[in-house]
């Protein structure tokens, strides 16, 4: 204590002032935000200045682009390279950017363009000088033309996307440099009409090119109003946690616990308020996760941030309480291990839940797919790992009093209970309960001698959870594989279109009533074409257009010949064999639905005309592939509501039919013949050659197979990678927060824990280099890999261009190009000398208006004009983007007659694979590497820092008393020099020593010889003049020698009884008997022992307060009933003689302190004589030596306490004892 003469442990209702009021404040601030965001949708109302904004960017666009045109009529010469010098690459990739173009034209031909035309030749033709807004291809834009001398200068500014049908690639958005909202929908504007709440009209300058309608069908999103609620609600959170830690709850614990019990309830159900609310955010989607406890991954963190928040909180409040009623320890114990047992239950329910009902990947099975919503979901698991830790390391500090073999049985019953009634129906939830006791046992034995845990044993523990997670996900991630791979098959076989169906009777009746076809199908053998087209041109519009169409016209007795099979077999036959073994017939109509390959519909028709030479039947196909394994642009092509399978890039898979293989996708082997399931067990999970395969049979002769690789330990190390990285992420900051006893292994405070963190450093350091070469070499080589393989493709697909050009065939160009793709693998299309399409193997690209028929402008640029022989670059339809290339081609003679271009999609999931890859290794290599480096640098930490602790331990006991040896030190290093200086130090020390303690010897006997000379003084000059007066009468034989001398008798012995005293007291100053035996006394005890000494005082009450239970203090017994019998008897000597004297005696334990007060209502004591009050020979009576309460400061100080006083003058004084607590032996 700095002061012990100053009042001090007052009782503060708020302990933590600062913390306090930042709590208000930030409950205040939520409560204001939450009251703006009620005024949010006037805060985020589109208004003109908006308009303005956008008119302001068009200008500057338009003037822009004005310059560029200025250049073109600056220049005299028209030829292409002048046009194409102006616009450079750097200029067209920044207009691109921007989604403006520029096209320069000489007279009325095309010299150069910024970006690729998507619009029809006789539009460009139509646009004039004024700015107007111009549908084009891909959507809506403003455009205009400037005219100088023939040349002329379109310009273009995209305002929407509009594309035919949209997906993931496509999608219908304004341009970004607009900024307008997607709650919009745009129209030409012919007049000026007047801006009003949900209609803006947008100018050039002073015309009118576009208006701004606020479409009534879209929501309108207000971001600013969802961040003030959710803000808000933080805040409250935050503040009242703040407020909670600051107040002071005293002793009252059972407060404490259920105001912070009722606080997490009210943030839990604000939370829950808060759900119901619609938000765009993807965070607070059902369709990322829900479950009957929480609507959305946004509500489960929430949910789990205030758990350990409460969790955090009390394991600070608790972790140096200790229960006073012993009686309440057992159940108490029980309580928490219980509820401990149902904390991993709920750890395990949460991490099936998350794996079985969230639609993010756990980079389990496919690593590649690990995504900044996976790693959230990690952290949930990490924090809720995390409270176990916690708890269970309280249940070990509160309850450290309890036996070992009780403890372990209280925490193990239970467990062991929950799991063995659970483990019937998931033996997973054994693993967690398995962790849960290797924890428990650390903290067991790691607790057992003292109460910090090393950074080793939280390593293994958290390592132990880490391992234990892993597991119990890659559990329930092969069980939702398997569920997913039985609705995969099921999605396969059972594949159909129910909108096409729908269509399917009025087709046949179409058909039916054609009458072209009723005249055609008598000559079939010279009409079979011309059929085929009259239904394709009739027939297939509107949604039936993405089918392919195929025709068979079977005579009366008619063969058809089976390539695949090589034979012959009867018309009628084949189809009516399909029918039957695959088919299921379409209600009124004449179609069939065909199972045959997976990841198509299949559907056949079949309607007969009778002719002349019998009946006739025409067989119409339409088929589609829901699995597009076409190269090039599947992707892109596919429309958002088109029917496809989910999972076919997941998983290979197989068809067999009668246990014949018919068709397959994917690299795995599958044999031609199997052994299907029977028909009670139809679903069948086989591991062969490293692959899953799920056998499901669906009837006598339809299989289907699905497979994928074999979880290997690589990917169950990838999952322990991210729990235990998340684990030490957020596990040390919260047990850091929690004044969780960790050692000083890693503590920057010790040069241990500095030595070591160098170690772990370095360790870092090392691996994040070695993966940032591993990825970059990883990605250099993957680019070396694309332009070898485009090369390749390249030097492939020119030659068979050539051919396709110039050997004669009945196909069509286009039809050679797609055979080209198909055997190549990538689409092929082909350009002109003058830069525009001539044919292309995917048509449906540009007459879908995805893309423009002209050649990619820096393209054309280096092969037309530098006369480059090849071109590679990245372009780009919507959001996808791919890599094109460009070579010329030319004729025997070596004329340029095109451009052959490639554009090839990579496979950027194999090179994300091979990084992800990369980067778990290193992790694991981490991990693997982080305990031994831990505990080589704790060992080289120890052997340089034993030598340093030897020295400060000596420097520590360093006794002159005790003859202090050197430090034994062989090593002739550094350490060794400073060992040697340091046993010189001692030797000199002690020799200075004995000369000082000589010099002080001599003046404290000096100063003891004068205080007792003076002391002794006092007595002996009445002795001495009483002497000389007896003497004197008896000299004179006065009668009144013999009374005198009886007084005189009487009078010398009381003097020597003085002096007797006098010499008792310094003595007991100068030599205190410590050889008393200390033994652990309980304080009540003492003050029992001494209240009976002064029973027979007059005018004296005593109120004692003591506790039930014991307040035991390491102390020799007689030293602490003297210094309690001197306080006591000083408090009544404080009192004046004529007033009843009440003294107070106080005893109570708190954090590990014991506390003796002994209060009286005397006279006080005076301002100026409190500083004096423990110094040797001070006293305020009148008769005393002043030792008695300097022997009290001794004697406790002695035994590592403290002694300190308040006191009021006229009120009284109390003064304090205050000593370390402990525990007694059982």
């Amino acid at each position: 204590m700095e002061n012990p003469t100053t009042i001090s442990k007052q009782r503060k209702t708020i302990r933590r002032k600062k913390t306090f009021f930042v709590g208000i404040a930030a409950i205040l601030a939520a409560v204001v935000l939450y009251l703006s965001a009620q005024f949010a949708p006037r805060l985020s109302t589109y208004n003109s200045s908006n308009i303005k904004k956008i008119e302001s960017t068009i200008l500057n666009k338009k003037e822009l682009l004005r310059e560029i045109a200025k250049a073109w009529f600056s220049t005299k010469d028209t030829s292409q390279k002048a046009a194409f010098d102006i616009l450079d690459d750097r200029t067209i990739s920044k207009l691109n950017k921007e989604n403006i173009g520029i096209f320069l034209c000489d007279s009325t031909k095309l010299a150069a363009w910024s970006t690729i035309p998507n619009i029809a030749d006789s539009m460009l033709a139509r646009i004039d000088t004024t700015m107007r807004l111009y549908s084009f291809n891909d959507g809506w834009f403003l455009a205009s033309r400037f005219k100088h001398k023939g040349k002329s200068a379109i310009i273009s500014i995209e305002v929407q996307k509009r594309y035919r049908f949209t997906n993931k690639f496509l999608e219908n958005r304004f341009n970004p440099i607009l900024d307008i909202p997607a709650y919009f929908k745009i129209s030409r504007s012919s007049t000026a009409a007047p801006n009003t709440k949900n209609t803006f009209v947008v100018r050039a300058g002073d015309t009118p090119v576009f208006v701004l309608e606020k479409d009534k069908n879209i929501s309108t999103p207000n971001p600013i109003k969802d961040a003030l609620i959710y803000t808000s609600l933080i805040l409250l959170i935050i503040g009242g946690w703040l407020v909670i830690q600051s107040i002071s709850f005293k002793r009252n614990i059972r407060l404490f616990f259920f105001s912070l019990l009722g606080w997490s309830a009210i943030c839990a159900i604000l939370v829950n308020t808060l759900a119901t609310f619609p938000s765009s955010l993807t965070f607070f989607s059902p369709e990322l996760y829900t479950s009957k406890g929480a609507s959305s991954l946004a509500v489960l963190a929430a949910y789990t941030l205030i758990f350990i928040s409460f969790c955090s909180t009390i394991y600070r409040h608790y972790v140096d309480y200790k229960i006073q009623r012993r009686r309440f320890l057992k159940p108490l114990a029980a309580l928490l291990s219980l509820f401990l047992s149902l904390i991993v239950l709920a750890a395990h329910l949460i991490v099936s839940s998350l794996v079985s009902h969230a639609s993010v990947s756990f980079g389990v099975i496919k690593i590649s797919e690990i995504s900044r919503y996976s790693l959230i979901i990690y952290l949930i698991i990490a924090l809720i790992i995390i409270s176990i830790i916690l708890l269970s390391n309280l249940f070990f500090r509160l309850f450290r009093e309890i036996p070992t073999r009780t403890k372990a049985a209280i925490l193990a019953i239970p467990l062991l209970i929950v799991s063995g009634i659970l483990a019937l129906t998931d033996s997973s939830i054994a693993i967690f309960f398995a962790a849960t006791l290797v924890t428990y046992a650390i903290f067991l034995f790691r607790l057992k001698a003292y109460m910090r845990i090393g950074i080793r044993d939280i390593s293994l523990i958290l390592i132990l959870w880490a391992v234990a997670t892993s597991t119990v996900i890659c559990h329930f991630v092969v069980i939702k594989d398997e569920r997913n791979r039985i609705e995969f098959a099921e999605s396969l076989y059972n594949e159909k279109d129910p909108i096409f169906e729908a269509s399917l009777p009025e087709l046949t009746q179409q058909i039916v009533k054609d009458k072209t076809i009723h005249q055609l199908i008598h000559n079939p053998s010279a009409n079979d074409s011309i059929i085929y087209q009259h239904i394709k041109k009739n027939v297939l519009r509107g949604y039936p257009s993405k089918y392919n169409l195929r025709i068979t016209i079977c005579p009366v007795k008619a063969n058809l010949f089976l390539p695949n099979e090589k034979k012959t077999t009867s018309c009628q036959k084949y189809f009516n064999d399909i029918f039957q073994q695959k088919g299921s017939k379409i209600k009124n109509s004449a179609f069939y639905l065909i199972r045959n390959f997976p990841g198509e519909i299949w559907y056949i028709g079949q309607i007969d005309y009778l002719c002349s030479k019998g009946l006739t039947s025409l067989y119409v196909e339409f088929n589609v592939k829901t699995i597009s394994s076409n190269p090039g642009y599947p992707e892109l092509l596919l429309k958002k509501n088109e029917p496809r399978v989910k999972g076919y890039r997941d998983y290979e898979y197989a068809h067999y039919f009668d246990s014949s293989l018919v068709a397959k996708n994917g690299s795995y082997s599958y044999p031609f013949i199997i052994e299907p399931p029977t028909k009670k067990d139809s679903i069948q999970v086989r591991p062969q050659k490293g692959y899953s395969n799920l056998y499901y049979r669906f009837d006598q002769h339809n299989t289907m197979v699905i497979s994928r690789p074999i979880l290997n330990l690589f990917d169950i190390a990838s999952c322990f990678s991210y729990i235990f990285i998340s684990l030490v992420l957020v596990g040390l900051l919260v047990l850091k927060f929690s004044r969780f006893p960790l050692d000083d292994t890693l503590s920057l405070q010790s040069f241990k824990g500095r030595i070591t963190l160098s170690f772990v450093v370095v360790l870092i350091v090392t691996l994040i280099l070695t993966a940032a070469v591993s990825l970059t070499y990883g990605i250099k080589r993957f680019e070396a890999y694309k332009e070898q393989t485009i090369q390749d493709k390249m030097k492939s697909a020119i030659p068979a261009v050539y051919n396709a050009l110039y050997t004669p065939s009945s196909e069509s160009l286009t039809d050679e190009l797609v055979k080209i793709s198909n055997y190549l693998y990538v689409d092929v299309n082909l350009y002109n000398i003058s830069g525009e399409l001539v044919a292309t193997s995917r048509p449906e690209i540009f007459y879908d208006g995805l893309q423009g028929f002209k050649m990619s402008p820096k393209a054309y640029k280096s092969l037309a004009l530098i006369y480059d022989g090849f071109f590679v670059d990245n372009e780009k339809i919507g959001d996808m983007t791919y890599t094109s290339s460009y070579s010329p081609i030319s004729d025997s003679n070596g004329k340029l007659i095109g451009y052959v271009n490639l554009p090839y999609f990579l496979q950027y999931d194999n090179l994300r694979k091979e990084l992800y890859t990369i980067a778990i290794t290193i992790a694991n290599i981490f991990i693997l590497l982080l305990l031994p480096v831990i505990l080589i640098a704790v060992l080289i930490s120890n052997s340089i820092t034993s030598p340093l602790a030897q020295i400060r331990n000596r420097m520590r006991i360093f006794d002159l008393k005790t003859n202090p040896e050197p430090i034994p030190y062989k090593q002739n290093d550094e350490i060794g020099d400073l060992i040697v200086e340091f046993n010189k130090m001692i030797l000199q020390v002690e020799s200075s020593a004995k000369l000082l303690a000589d010099n002080e010897r001599d003046l404290a006997w000096r100063e003891m010889a004068r205080q007792i000379a003076h002391e002794i003084k006092n007595p002996l000059t009445p002795m001495k003049l009483s002497l000389q007066y007896l003497m004197m009468l008896k000299g004179k034989k006065d009668e009144r020698w013999l009374e005198q001398f009886d007084r005189f008798a009487a009078s010398q012995v009381e003097q020597i009884d003085s002096l007797a005293k006098i010499a008792n007291e310094f003595s007991d100053f100068a030599k205190i008997n410590f050889d008393e035996q200390i033994t652990i006394l309980d304080l009540r005890a003492a003050v029992n022992e001494i209240l009976p000494i002064f029973d027979g005082f007059p005018n004296l009450n005593f109120e004692v307060n003591m506790p039930n239970a014991p307040v035991n203090v390491r102390v020799g017994r007689e030293h602490l009933k003297r210094v309690i019998v001197n306080l006591v008897k000083n408090a009544i000597q404080s009192v004046d003689d004529d007033k009843t004297a009440i003294i107070a005696i106080t005893v109570i334990e708190e954090m590990g302190k014991a506390t003796l007060s002994v209060k009286d209502n005397g006279k006080g004591i005076a301002d100026e004589v409190k500083p004096k009050l423990f110094t040797p020979n001070f006293t305020t009576k009148s008769s005393g030596t002043g030792l008695g309460l300097a022997i009290c400061k001794n004697l406790i100080e002695a035994y590592n306490g403290t002694i300190w006083f308040e006191s009021e003058v006229d009120r009284g004084s109390t003064f304090y004892i205050e000593l370390p607590s402990v525990t007694a032996p059982a």
